[in-house]
């Protein structure tokens, strides 16, 4: 009978990976030092030497803004809409009161 030792695997080793390049406080780039450029109408940076895309315009938080200022119109359409409503259901059963006299 076997003492059950298993074989065991060689370590797996995994090169490690550099990091992305990315926009240094100079306005150039953190791998080669190429300054950046601007691209697509302002909403890019670029490295001029690696064409890395070192920064991009965060739409998000603009989106985030315009979505609430909707939701607030809406509301407000939504309220004017049943004030509305109600005015005239008012009006309806002043009318009916008269007509029955």
């Amino acid at each position: 009978m076997t003492q059950g030792m298993e074989p065991r695997l060689p370590p797996i080793f995994k090169p490690k990976i550099s990091p992305a390049p990315h926009l240094t406080s100079r306005g150039a780039c953190s791998d080669c030092q190429a300054p950046a450029i601007l691209a697509g109408d302002g909403d890019l940076k670029v490295c001029s030497r690696c064409y890395s895309v070192l920064w991009h315009r965060d739409y998000t938080g603009e989106e985030r803004r315009r979505r609430l200022e909707a939701a607030k119109l809406a509301a407000e359409v939504a309220a004017f809409r049943r004030a509305e409503k109600e005015a005239q259901q008012k009006l309806d059963q002043e009318q009916r009161k008269e007509t029955k006299r």
